[in-house]
């Protein structure tokens, strides 16, 4: 990305009363202030950074909204982290998703927790595009989905072959016995 933009630095910033906030009131859509960076200069790496406070939209209300990229060597890395104030949709106290590109592989690793800071979810996805196949596996062992810790196999996959083959070693354990899910292979149709 860095190699094709020209060099420059660029910051904006947005409160009420406007155009921004105009063609966004337009649309039923509201907040009170915007920040948003981005830098490209050579001597340092290309990085884009936004903060967005007290974004509404129709009834649901979002804190403080944080976006960002930033390229290292030659990974790109990326971040999208939501916090509520108390009061404000309790179960999403912090939500954060972040991760990595490069070449063909890519992370994505979300985690969210409640008020009372209960994780509901935590848990890693590891891509890799193949010549004919996507391959995607789950990180950590112990990831938390729906407030409970489960217990994924060390050496899972799953591999979507573009022939609409699935090939996939996963299974995951929860606390009780009745609870797991097995991937194995499949025909998709």
């Amino acid at each position: 990305i860095q190699e094709t933009l020209p060099e420059f630095t660029l910051r904006a910033q947005a409160q009420r009363n406007n155009i921004l906030h105009t063609l966004m009131s337009a649309r039923g859509m509201d907040f009170r202030a915007v920040d948003v960076r981005v830098t490209t200069m050579n001597s340092n790496p290309f990085r884009v950074a936004m903060l967005v406070n007290s974004l509404k939209t129709g009834s649901l209300t979002l804190d403080t909204l944080n976006v960002g990229l930033l390229r290292r060597n030659e990974q790109l890395n990326y971040f999208v982290r939501l916090a509520n104030r108390p009061g404000n949709i309790e179960q999403m106290a912090l939500i954060a998703l972040a991760g990595n590109v490069q070449g063909n592989k890519a992370e994505l690793n979300v985690y969210q927790r409640d008020r009372t800071d209960s994780v509901g979810f935590r848990f890693g996805l590891n891509a890799e595009l193949l010549d004919s196949a996507i391959r995607v596996t789950m990180t950590p062992e112990r990831p938390v989905f729906g407030n409970i810790a489960w217990r994924v196999n060390p050496d899972n996959y799953v591999t979507y072959h573009f022939n609409k083959v699935l090939d996939a070693n996963l299974r995951l354990d929860g606390p009780a016995p009745d609870q797991h899910v097995d991937i194995a292979h499949a025909p998709l149709e």
